[in-house]
């Protein structure tokens, strides 16, 4: 394994849909063999800035690429962003990772997963801060309930 040390930057989607009484969040799985070298794993979608491009750019972009959901399903909910860090190791190095989430709501339920992904789940909150796999995800989901809330 390296030593080296990359720095990385990476937006990534809090998506829900409403329903009649609740919200439903998008969640993907991860299968073995991604990145993290993990068993696999469920998450929120992100991705990796391309040069050039702003956080909005990669949002939309990374929505399209994972989930399928295009602008004309997507609404950006203005006033979420929230940012988290943490770093994992891969054969390449030790990564630190920061990622911008922002918050989007899907007028559709309908899914075509990318190759990064081999399955999704549209849950209520409690049911992703218990399938979810890590912290930082669980507590993005939680921050944008909350928000969520208090713009009603």
């Amino acid at each position: 394994m390296s030593n080296r040390i990359i720095q990385e930057q990476s937006v990534g989607a809090v998506i829900f849909h409403k329903s009649s009484s609740y919200q439903e969040y998008l969640i993907t799985h991860y299968p073995k063999g991604a990145r993290s070298g993990m068993k696999g794993h469920w998450d929120l979608i992100k991705g990796h800035i391309d040069e050039g491009e702003s956080d909005l750019e990669t949002l939309m972009r990374e929505a399209e690429e994972e989930t399928g959901l295009t602008q004309e399903h997507l609404k950006l909910i203005n006033g979420f962003c929230e940012k988290i860090a943490y770093n994992f190791r891969t054969e390449q190095g030790l990564h630190f990772k920061q990622v911008t989430f922002y918050l989007l709501e899907s007028d559709t339920k309908q899914i075509t997963l990318s190759k990064e992904h081999d399955e999704y789940r549209w849950l209520s909150k409690d049911e992703v801060i218990q399938t979810i796999t890590f912290q930082g995800g669980k507590e993005m989901v939680e921050k944008a309930n909350i928000f969520l809330r208090n713009i009603k």
